[in-house]
């Protein structure tokens, strides 16, 4: 199993297109076996918002197939008015303490 931690951040003039835009990417990637698990909205200022994502995929071969799927491509315009940055982090979850 594959998790990842995404944060975004994004236009909040684009918030509608870029929940939509989510939602498109969350079918995509349940097309792949991926799902995101939690989204939360970080703090953010007048301009901006941030989102974190908890994402995860079977294996690493389903989140590469994800990534160059065809129809997440063809939406990429949408996304890029919408995010201004993405950063990306494996992540490895571990017991409770």
């Amino acid at each position: 199993m594959r998790r990842l931690i995404a944060v975004l951040t994004v236009h909040r003039a684009e918030l509608e297109r870029f929940r939509d835009y989510e939602r498109a990417a969350a079918r995509i990637m349940a097309k792949h076996g991926g799902a995101i698990e939690h989204a939360y909205e970080l703090a953010s200022d007048g301009e901006t918002l941030r989102e974190l994502h908890v994402v995860r995929f079977p294996t690493d071969e389903a989140f590469d197939a994800y990534r160059v799927d065809p129809e997440l491509a063809a939406r990429a315009a949408e996304r890029a008015r919408a995010v201004i940055s993405t950063e990306i982090w494996p992540a490895t979850e571990l017991p409770p303490y």
